[in-house]
This record gives structure tokens, sequence and C-alpha cells, in this order.
């Protein structure tokens, strides 16, 4: 009974391709800790306790949209500085991608990190599934506003705006 190579070569084949494509870390992101994990519960648990506006942001390192937002959740934590927090949290993602990402895109900002590969704090910010995704609470939890997909300085302002002045 003769056994085609066939599929060996297909599997060798595979995984030089996806080696070849996978992106080694950074120096900057490898010496970054390891994101703390977060789900639902904990995020209604950190929003409770906040005494600011939070805006939480939900974004993945493989989203190219979210690449795109990165620069204007730079900008806005650096604007608003100690009158909002600005808690960003990876979802379905690895801890080595999410650490990447922050390296590359989200080192200047002044943020809370979370890690939730589960994607359980999308319902607690309403944000269904497109990334990036953001919400806005008041301070102790409450939901003020969100939106799915990506969003502008005019309209992130207006997010804000809407929690500062209540």
């Amino acid at each position: 009974m003769k056994r085609s190579l066939r599929p060996l070569a297909l599997l060798v084949a595979f995984v030089l391709i996806v080696s070849a494509c996978s992106k080694p870390i950074s120096p900057e992101a490898a010496a970054l800790p390891d994101l703390p994990a977060i789900d639902a519960d904990g995020l209604a648990a950190y929003l409770a306790t906040s005494e600011v506006p939070v805006v939480v942001n939900l974004w993945a390192s493989w989203c190219g949209p979210c690449r795109s937002e990165a620069p204007l959740l730079v900008a806005a934590s650096q604007r608003y500085g100690d009158t909002v927090q600005f808690y960003l949290v990876n979802v379905n993602d690895t801890q080595q991608a999410a650490k990447g990402f922050i390296a590359e895109y989200l080192l200047d900002g002044d943020f809370e990190f979370g890690f939730d590969p589960r994607s359980t704090t999308r319902r607690m910010a309403n944000i269904a599934n497109a990334l990036p995704g953001s919400a806005v609470f008041a301070p102790g939890g409450e939901r003020i506003t969100s939106r799915a997909g990506i969003i502008d300085e005019r309209t992130l302002a207006l997010m804000i705006d809407e929690a500062l002045n209540r």
C-alpha cells in the first residue's frame, strides 16, 4: 500500500507560510507586562468605583480600523488628562499580539489596559461584533453612550462631553 506524501507536503508548506508571516515581538513589546485579565463582571466592578467618566474602547491587534483609531485615542487621553479615564480592552487576541499593538500604537497615551480573549466585555459596553467599539460611562458605571466601529475626533469629543456635563 503506497501512501501519498501530498498531505504531509501541504502541512509543511502551511507551517512554513505561517512562520514566515509571523511578526516577531519588538523589544518594546517584550518589555511590557502582560495585560490584566478582565471580563464583564470585572469591568462592571471597575466602572462602579470610577470617580471620573471612563471611555472603554474594545480593540484587537488584527483590526485595521483599530490601528487607524489608535492615534485619536492617544491624543484624547493627552487632551482630557485626569478628567477622563481611558480603559482599552483587547478582545479575541493573544497577549503577545496585544503587547505588540500597544508598543507600536499606544505607548504615548495614558491608558488602563485589560485583556478579554473571550470578548465578554462587549455586552457590558453594548458593542456588537464590530471592532473597534467605544462606550462612555459616567462616574459610578452608568453607560451613557456607545458606538460600534471606528469613531472620529468630533464623535469622541461629543461622547465625552456628554459624560462631563452630567
